[in-house]
């Protein structure tokens, strides 16, 4: 089966794809048996982080964001020093 296939609604949890007539399956999908296309990704599927890298020994990770002093790191747990 070859695509790509227009997602032509959200039906839950899962996406219903508009198939071609000679395609005899059920044309609703969860999320995870979709490939996302890296320009329009679905909720759901939001690509990995890169790993942190390491820095003199000590691993570096990307700010996401700063909020009243304190850093909320990408991939790492809530740590407020």
């Amino acid at each position: 089966m070859a695509g790509p296939w227009p997602i032509t609604e959200k039906v839950g949890n899962s996406y219903c794809v508009q198939l071609s007539a000679s395609v005899k399956v059920h044309s609703i999908f969860s999320s995870d048996k979709l490939h996302w296309d890296p320009n329009k990704p679905l909720s759901e599927q939001v690509p990995d982080s890169p790993p942190p890298i390491e820095v003199n020994g000590e691993l570096e990770y990307d700010v996401d964001e700063v909020i009243a002093y304190q850093m909320q790191w990408t991939e790492y747990d809530d740590d407020p020093e």
